[in-house]
């Protein structure tokens, strides 16, 4: 559905002034925004410039990112194959007129310029172990990618859209159970932008759950050899050699994924489980407690801490440990089983 030619154009940071108006309440000092209320002072939309950002794929996968201005009618998207649309003429932004109006593309990239110098930085939001366990059994596998001086038309978000769709497209097999048909996914995805480490993480975290852990494993190996680097590769490579018996080479893994990304729940716990098969239990301890601090909720620090507890002969310790993971996810099989053991030694 279209709107009017007259109406004015609305931002988000316009709603709030909107409703205080519609209220009647006065407006507090310092807030953004304008009153959308028909009769409401408002200058001409071709003075009040609209800021807009989409910077999933770039954090989550390395892709250029996405910014842009809204002014008057005019859409200017700037991205290493910049765009600029008339919006009057064409709202489905059908036609390209960047190298048609490069005055127009000066004044709206300057425009662009200063909004982002006034925008919040941006940076990844932690999620909470729950999140992370619940996105994992459902298929999905989210990759930090560091950030980039320079983005080639390479790194075009147009030009690699299907490469998302390819990755989706292999999580959704991977939930139907079709797990052949989501690795030819995952490595059709790998094949056309080895350097993207979405494919590598989903496709090792099915042959991990599907009992192929050398093959997990390999997986991640290739995958930082052809320069997929990121923390959640460096973190997950840690996890699954700690799992897989080789906990020297995992310390080393984890330790460094933890200078990129210090607070990262699954890479602690992951250090945790390697210190502990080092030899290292009070190094452990110490590693699951301040998991614990940051999420008192981590059920997965709980449970690793109650294991720790286990093996020292900490019956009181491993007893409360389990209990308190198992309180949150009474699913916990690690816990159960544990939580079992301290009753027979009891």
């Amino acid at each position: 559905m279209s709107r009017p030619p007259s109406a004015p154009s609305a931002r988000h940071i316009d709603i709030l002034p909107t409703i205080a108006d519609s209220l009647g309440l006065p407006r507090p000092e310092g807030l953004p925004g304008l009153s959308l209320r028909p009769g409401a002072a408002r200058p001409p939309d071709a003075e009040v410039p609209s800021y807009f950002e989409a910077l999933t794929a770039s954090l989550n996968r390395g892709w250029a990112p996405l910014t842009g201005v809204v002014l008057g009618r005019e859409k200017y998207i700037d991205l290493p194959i910049p765009e600029l649309y008339d919006l009057g003429a064409d709202p489905a932004e059908q036609e390209n007129r960047h190298g048609a109006r490069p005055g127009r593309v000066r004044a709206l990239s300057s425009m662009l310029d200063g909004l982002r110098q006034g925008a919040r930085a941006q940076a990844r939001a932690a999620e909470s172990a729950e999140t992370r366990r619940r996105l994992e059994a459902l298929g999905y596998v989210s990759a930090g990618a560091p950030a980039r001086e320079r983005y080639t038309e390479e790194d075009d978000p147009k030009r690699l859209v299907a490469l998302d769709q390819a990755v989706q497209h292999g999580v959704e097999l991977f939930q139907q159970g079709k797990l052949e048909g989501a690795r030819q996914a995952y490595l059709d995805t790998i094949r056309r932008r080895p350097t993207m480490a979405t494919p590598y993480l989903h496709l090792a975290y099915m042959e991990w759950e599907s009992g192929e852990p050398a093959r997990a494993i390999e997986t991640l190996r290739s995958g930082l050899a052809a320069g997929a680097l990121s923390a959640e590769m460096e973190s997950q490579l840690g996890i699954y050699l700690a799992e897989a018996g080789s906990p020297a080479e995992a310390v080393r893994m984890l330790d460094a994924a933890l200078k990129s990304d210090p607070g990262d729940p699954d890479a602690l716990n992951g250090l945790g489980i390697a210190l502990f098969r080092s030899g290292r239990a009070a190094d452990a301890e110490r590693v699951f407690r301040s998991v614990l601090e940051g999420d008192p909720t981590d059920v997965t620090a709980w449970q690793n801490l109650g294991t720790l507890a286990l093996s020292t002969g900490d019956l009181t310790t491993a007893c409360r440990a389990f209990t308190t993971a198992l309180s949150r996810d009474p699913a916990l099989v690690g816990a159960l089983n544990g939580l079992g053991v301290v009753e027979s030694r009891s």
